[in-house]
């Protein structure tokens, strides 16, 4: 089942859930959490406020693959989007879908 909160609905409902819990400024808290527990949902409430902001993105890691040659010119295609261009190899990003093209396969995909 996909999930279908938005990462701003999220964000909207940490504030409510860390209350819940009860962890307010003092760091006291209802459930027997370790200072280091509150530190951890303190951050992650930060991470998903940051991302529904558009504060944090995701990468998208990617390589240029040789598609077509000409005597002076290469045409290759993303490895992610699989759109292509004349002498895009030199890009650092592809201008389609914005994949850095670092060489890295890390996507979990």
């Amino acid at each position: 089942m996909a999930n279908e909160m938005s990462a701003k609905d999220a964000a909207e409902r940490m504030p409510q859930i860390m209350a819940w819990i009860g962890i307010n400024a003092n760091k006291r808290h209802r459930l027997d959490l370790s200072e280091k527990d509150v530190e951890t949902l303190n951050f992650a409430t930060e991470i998903v406020q940051a991302y529904a902001d558009g504060r944090l993105v995701e990468v998208v890691h990617a390589h240029w693959a040789v598609v077509n040659t000409r005597k002076v010119c290469i045409k290759v295609a993303c490895s992610w989007c699989g759109k292509a261009g004349w002498n895009f190899q030199h890009l650092p990003r592809c201008p389609y879908c914005g994949a850095l093209m670092d060489e890295r396969n890390d996507n979990n995909a």
